[in-house]
């Protein structure tokens, strides 16, 4: 590639007149202007303390005795050549800015190994030098200039592209890792398998007991089990559900085992269809231990119908489809920070009516299902204090009963509250937080930052007041009307009453306060003395108390 550059004066600062020309499969030069005359034209060997840089010829426009001192320009040519990496690593020498007045220049195909070194090298050839300037200066800046007097570069690119270099791969001196020696091992069921020593060691030993609080950890009120209606099988129905061990044979209803069997635990976890003894977490699920049967499709048009629904399900990021749930769709659900308020609280109970349930139903039925649309669907669970937490249940209750099919009494409406409240609690913890003391305390913080620590209080606080509100009612009430009873007593004491005693005679008897009676005669003496009693009114008459 030949590169020419325009004429200029010995009073130039030494500057780039080019920018980078890039011109792919071709190499990449760049042009550098120059300040010596035409005298100091570098055809000369390189002093003893001077480097040169391989590959790079400097050769003039024309030749010397044909130039004139006036033409002062000059040519660099950049031929391919086999970089060599002690010379390109290291910094170029002084002699190099004198004669090119930092030229930069690109190898055409850089070996991988060599890329660093080259792009170190071009970037300290765009710094400013000047001729005063010994090495340690050379990232000085130069003193600019205005536009009007830069002049500009002529770039001449050869027709004839040059083809890059393919790139070598890097040979890799890794040994591949070794293989540790298999061993075919016979197993009970006649297959062959190729296993590894430490495995082999592992199947022959004896697997210990497990614990009884290990097999039987705390469940949930409810189980999903998910199946395929087939009329043509009816192993799997409405009518229930049977292993496939026991399935159109002759199955003895035995009491359940102490301890299983583990050649049955393992052909239940077996990826071959066989006859496995269990089906969910039993032999046998039969028609009573359903609670509803629902299709898959309802649930989501259900969703899509209801508002409540389709907004505490976040129907509108399910329906996203080539979504995965775990990476795309649950952390998209955290970061809409859907609060648990009144209308996802009556979308919850509609959705416990949809699966069946209702204000009849358990605490752990009504607490499992919405302690799994609280964790589930990723809701935000803000801090309320204990009314407010109660007159969310409340809302939640009302939505239930209205939806019962038969009255319900005032005990069943609390049990609902304190479900919603309940499950609320657990689903701020992780869906199996029953299991371990960790994830139970873990819970139990959680909870407590929202203002549940515990459900059954809050209830039990309310009922309190509403309690204390009837008994003060009703005291009130039974004080008023006493008072108001003693007052018209008072009033009919002190009048003045006639009494009839004979046809012809009338006589006249004063009352007082005191209970005294005055008479004119001796039957009314007689009169007075039956009826000197005194009149008392307590104080819970009165109202004092």
């Amino acid at each position: 590639m030949r590169l020419r550059g325009t004429p200029c004066g010995s009073g130039y600062s030494k500057r780039w007149l080019a920018t980078t020309a890039q011109m792919a499969p071709c190499p990449v030069a760049v042009l550098a202007r120059t300040s010596l005359s035409r005298e100091q034209h570098p055809y000369r060997q390189p002093r003893e303390h001077e480097e040169t840089i391989p590959g790079v010829r400097l050769q003039p426009h024309q030749e010397a005795k044909n130039e004139s001192p006036s033409d002062p320009f000059m040519s660099v040519n950049l031929e391919d050549r086999t970089p060599n990496t002690r010379s390109l690593g290291a910094y170029p020498s002084r002699s190099f800015h004198e004669a090119l007045s930092r030229a930069a220049y690109a190898i055409p195909a850089t070996p991988p190994s060599m890329r660093e070194q080259v792009a170190t090298f071009a970037r300290r050839q765009k710094r400013s030098f000047d001729n005063g300037v010994d090495d340690a200066d050379d990232y000085s800046p130069s003193p600019k200039r205005r536009a009007s007097e830069r002049p500009k570069a002529v770039v001449v690119v050869p027709r004839t592209p040059v083809a890059n270099r393919p790139r070598q791969p890097n040979a890799s001196t890794r040994t591949p890792a070794s293989k540790s020696p298999r061993v075919p091992t016979l197993l009970n069921n006649g297959k062959v398998v190729n296993l590894t020593k430490w495995q082999a060691e592992k199947r022959t030993t004896r697997s210990e007991p497990v614990d009884k609080y290990r097999a039987h950890p705390p469940m949930k009120g409810l189980l999903f089990r998910v199946w395929e209606e087939d009329p043509a099988c009816d192993r799997d129905s409405r009518q229930g559900h049977t292993a496939r061990k026991y399935w159109r044979k002759n199955a003895v209803p035995n009491d359940p085992p102490s301890a299983l069997d583990p050649t049955d635990v393992l052909n239940h976890m077996d990826r071959e269809m066989v006859d496995s003894p269990f089906i969910s977490t039993c032999s046998r699920i039969p028609a009573d231990a359903i609670v509803h049967v629902f299709r898959a499709q309802d649930l989501v048009k259900v969703a899509a119908d209801v508002d409540s629904i389709g907004r505490a399900l976040q129907s509108e990021i399910l329906r996203v489809p080539h979504q995965n749930l775990a990476r795309t769709k649950i952390p998209t659900m955290r970061k809409n920070k859907v609060a648990l308020g009144e209308e996802i609280t009556e979308g919850v109970a509609e959705l416990c009516t949809f699966l069946g349930l209702d204000a009849h139903s358990t605490v752990d039925h009504l607490s499992h299902i919405v302690s799994d649309v609280v964790d589930g669907w990723v809701l935000s669970i803000e801090h309320r204090e204990g009314d407010d937490w109660y007159r969310l249940a409340t809302i939640f209750a009302r939505r239930l009963c209205k939806h019962s099919p038969q009255p319900v009494s005032f005990k069943e409406r609390e049990a609902a509250k304190f479900a919603f409240l309940n499950g609320v609690a657990w689903g701020c913890g992780d869906p199996n937080a029953a299991h371990t003391p960790n994830l139970m305390a873990q819970k139990q913080r959680k909870a407590t930052a929202a203002g549940l620590r515990s459900p059954a209080q809050i209830c039990a606080d309310a009922l309190d007041a509403a309690k204390l509100s009837i008994l003060a009612y009703e005291k009130g009430q039974n004080a008023r009307l006493d008072q108001h009873h003693h007052r018209r007593l008072l009033h009919n004491a002190s009048a003045s009453r006639a009494i009839d005693v004979g046809a012809h005679d009338q006589i006249s008897i004063n009352i007082d306060v005191d209970g005294s009676v005055d008479s004119d005669s001796d039957e009314g003496d007689k009169v007075a003395d039956d009826s000197e009693e005194e009149i008392i009114f307590t104080d819970h008459q009165l109202g004092l108390e």
